[in-house]
């Protein structure tokens, strides 16, 4: 047996080894080893791919009644007072696991379908839901946000903040100092409109080489290039749900979905349901 064939076949071995211990999901084998899925079709959270330390009791449940199609979603939920961190901040976020996490640049696809039932705080509270972090401090280097109702999508560049995609309705954010680029192509959908299929094409690189693509509902929003993200990280993570202004009132969020992979095909959830693992 040749040596290119050994080599293949060890591959394949590797990625059916990661595929039959859950870290991949419902996912095929042409998929890099570092891809995620999760229909949320077990009755608990799988702890290979999510994080529940910023979730206190109460705050979430895998559940049949909202579902982005047959079988079951995650609904997260934030109350008045939950601030497991205790930096006076409402939160309840699911975030990847520590083990699954990827170095700070890695260029990445993310899939999933979000409903947000609400309600959204108003008045100039501000709501992120859904975000790009890294293993340090400052805000994320993408993020989903929501003020006054309003659904938009920032990137970083350092400490510039820079708004690349909004609902309509919203505006073109503070562009002084950032280094980054935008083109839009159509508005997100209203954060009201029921479920949205989410998609991102992400690559972190504060150098100036760095990309964030957005899709919704199968459309391309946005694209930005350039400045994104920090100097001298080590690692990027995905997480998901309300973190926000306290308020007195609950919020709930729906999950349904969630792919990580290395392309459009591979993480759009309108074209490939996760099906119960």
């Amino acid at each position: 047996m040749s040596l290119r064939r050994l080599c293949r076949g060890a591959a394949l071995l590797t990625l059916l080894s990661l595929a039959l211990s859950g870290l991949v999901g419902s996912q095929s084998l042409s998929a890099p080893h570092w891809a995620l899925a999760d229909g949320f079709e077990r009755a608990r959270l799988r702890a290979a791919i999510w994080s529940e330390r910023r979730l206190l009791p109460g705050s979430v449940e895998i559940q049949d009644r909202v579902a982005r199609g047959a079988g079951r979603a995650l609904a997260i939920t934030v109350h008045p007072g939950h601030d497991p961190l205790g930096d006076g901040s409402d939160r309840a976020e699911l975030a990847e696991a520590e083990a699954v996490r990827l170095r700070f640049g890695q260029e990445v696809w993310y899939g999933f379908s979000m409903r947000i039932a609400g309600p959204i705080p108003a008045d100039g509270n501000r709501i992120v839901i859904g975000q790009w972090h890294h293993a340090g401090p400052g805000s994320p280097f993408v993020a989903q946000r929501f003020r006054d109702g309003i659904f938009h999508i920032t990137v970083q560049d350092g400490a510039c903040r820079l708004r690349i995609a909004w609902q309509p309705g919203g505006a073109e954010g503070n562009r002084r100092g950032c280094r980054v680029a935008v083109e839009r192509f159509a508005d997100l959908p209203p954060s009201d409109s029921g479920w949205i299929d989410m998609v991102y094409h992400i690559r972190a690189d504060p150098g100036g080489d760095g990309l964030v693509e957005v899709w919704a509902n199968g459309r391309k929003i946005a694209r930005a290039t350039g400045a994104i993200g920090y100097e001298n990280m080590t690692l990027q993570f995905f997480k998901f749900g309300p973190y926000r202004d306290r308020v007195d009132y609950p919020t709930t969020v729906y999950l349904d979905n969630f792919r990580r992979g290395a392309s459009y095909a591979q993480v759009d959830p309108a074209r490939i349901r996760v099906v119960a693992e």
